[in-house]
């Protein structure tokens, strides 16, 4: 995925664990708003995701299609 793709599958990701924690009505420490719980979320999916995202690349780029190399040009 290209890096602009790779944050808004986080985002995504993100919004969907936030709501599905509002949907089974979830208690969060300290009553701290669902917002910062997203702000704090997103980035720490972007850890895992970009491992994940390298590889994939890698295994794209071994079967003939690289996208770094398509977004240089």
């Amino acid at each position: 995925m290209r890096k602009r793709t790779l944050a808004s599958v986080c985002s995504a990701l993100g919004l969907t664990i936030v709501l599905a924690m509002g949907f089974f009505r979830v208690k969060t420490p300290h009553n701290i708003p669902f917002f910062v719980i997203y702000l704090v979320v997103t980035p720490l999916l972007l850890l895992p995701m970009t491992a994940l995202n390298k590889r994939l690349l890698a295994w794209r780029k071994a079967r003939g299609r690289d996208i770094e190399d398509e977004e240089r040009q």
